[in-house]
């Protein structure tokens, strides 16, 4: 998704448009996501390349027509829009032929062009519904364009809303192959539990909502994210709402055009998230459907708080919730042993490390390796240990302790860069496991946050500085783990309000 593209005439008023509505759509979507030529286009580029780059790549294009914008002339008198190498005729002419929706955006003074005063490869922007932008009518006409662009192009209504999707990087810790967004090992199996939810997508309701849940580990975040990816396929708008989503932003999705799937992940802790993200919805209901999908590890007290909201349409929704419990992926011996070798297939090329010749742990038939994560986690310890011969870890341990070892000695092998102060193993994992649940929104709060913990008792400021830098370069920035927040200072989940299930280990959704 690129966007939208401003085409503007520089000697008309919409230039000046230009540049509020650049602001204002950049404050609602993303300055990323809008294109206006003299701010996106560096100095010193080919204007014209980074010109037609905008123009192919838009979802929509906003043409800005001023009073003058039709009669512009140069100094000989000659019409800009007659001229071939008009860059405002051009880039509209690019978007009609290519099918990208073009809104014409009649700004104070302007009228609709007529076909017979265009020139014929642009003619057609004179059937193009117009909206309006006038001074004297600038707020409700800003909705009605808002409303117009997210209905012709859907993408644009979830940006900010939508965690961003993300590609393994190129360096990383050993933990991050067991992140379920990076999907490492293929989806597969669980079709009888994506039938159950085809059907409930398929359903007659207009919003609905459905709570899976299951021990962390089990494949709750793989399920949905493969739902999502089959229902993008039909032309559904789906994704896993942010963490950090402002409720404010919800409404934007309630009318568009097309069907939504939202996905709330960690949903025992984001109760008050998700009675603003239901109220948005029933609020702005349009035609299509809208479904719901929560993934917690159990339903707990703090879901039962969602039957209680005063508007009787929002706890119909929460009241209507059917809880959907996943069981093991890897029930039996034989499927765990399947599993395994085909954790090792998909990781051993990651690593650089044939998957031949490896056993299954010993203890996999026990309870230790009913989740899917632990199977997985098992393969990538053997691996590693094999990779780093002489510092193997123990087969009968933990498995995703066994991981954690590996990681370990990445983090103490960094830490005579940043000049720790006694970075013991206890201490280190409480600062991870601090920035890993809580997060921080800057360098200020990281330090405040570091600061709470017992093992800073007594501890200078520059002594926690010194971890937060540690934090930034080592794992946040370089080489993020699961263990660290995938982006910024952000956490990778909110601390449950509900108390959480009793194997809460690292959260993984395999398979």
């Amino acid at each position: 998704m690129s966007g939208i593209f401003l085409n503007f005439r520089s000697a008309d008023a919409g230039s000046y448009a230009a540049v509020v509505l650049d602001e204002i759509l950049g404050t609602i979507f993303s300055s990323e996501l809008v294109f206006r030529s003299s701010r996106t286009i560096q100095a010193g580029v080919r204007f014209d390349e980074v010109l037609l780059e905008g123009v192919t790549t838009c979802d929509v294009m906003l043409s800005l027509i001023g009073p003058e914008w039709l009669t512009a002339a140069t100094a000989d008198g000659t019409r800009h829009l007659d001229r071939t190498d008009d860059w405002v005729r051009k880039e509209i002419s690019i978007a009609l032929k290519r099918g990208i929706p073009v809104i014409p955006v009649l700004l104070t003074g302007a009228t609709r062009p007529a076909k017979a005063d265009l020139p014929s490869d642009i003619a057609e922007l004179a059937d193009r519904q117009a909206v309006y932008l006038r001074h004297r009518h600038i707020g409700s006409d800003m909705a009605h364009l808002m409303s117009q662009v997210t209905a012709v192009a859907p993408a644009l209504a979830a940006a900010g809303i939508f965690a961003p999707s993300t590609a393994l990087p190129e360096t990383y810790l050993p933990s991050m192959l067991l992140r379920p967004e990076y999907g490492v090992v293929p989806f597969s199996g669980r079709e009888a539990e994506l039938s159950d939810l085809d059907m409930w997508m398929a359903g007659p309701s207009a919003q609905a909502a459905r709570l899976i849940t299951a021990p962390a580990g089990q494949g709750k975040t793989r399920l949905a994210l493969r739902l999502c990816e089959l229902a993008r396929e039909r032309n559904w708008l789906a994704g896993v709402i942010a963490d950090d989503t402002p409720a404010k932003m919800f409404g934007r999705v309630a009318p568009v055009s097309t069907p939504l799937l939202l996905v709330v992940d960690y949903a025992e802790g984001r109760t008050a998230h998700l009675r603003d993200l239901v109220a948005a919805l029933v609020r702005g209901a349009g035609a299509n459907p809208v479904r719901v999908l929560l993934l917690a590890r159990s339903a707990g007290d703090c879901m039962r708080e969602l039957h209680d909201h005063p508007d009787d349409r929002v706890a119909d929704v929460f009241l209507r919730m059917v809880e959907q419990r996943l069981t093991s992926l890897t029930d039996c011996v034989r499927d765990r042993h399947a599993e395994f070798v085909r954790a090792l297939a998909a990781m051993s090329g990651r690593i650089g490390q044939s998957a031949e010749g490896f056993d299954a742990p010993p203890l996999i038939e026990t309870d230790r390796y009913d989740r899917v994560l632990d199977v997985h986690a098992a393969a990538l310890a053997a691996l590693l240990d094999e990779h780093t011969q002489g510092e193997s870890s123990d087969p009968e341990e933990d498995p995703v302790a066994r991981v954690l070892h590996h990681e370990r000695r990445y983090w103490k092998r960094t830490c005579a860069a940043y000049e720790l102060a006694d970075p013991h193993s206890a201490r280190l994992d409480s600062v991870v496991a601090a920035a890993t649940l809580f997060g921080a929104a800057t360098e200020h709060d990281a330090v405040e946050l570091l600061g709470l913990l017992p093992t800073f008792e007594d501890q200078g400021r520059d002594v926690v500085m010194r971890f937060v830098r540690w934090l930034q370069g080592s794992i946040r920035d370089r080489r993020r783990s699961t263990l660290s927040a995938p982006t910024g200072w952000g956490k990778t989940r909110p601390p449950p309000r509900c108390p959480p299930t009793p194997r809460s280990r690292s959260d993984h959704h395999g398979s």
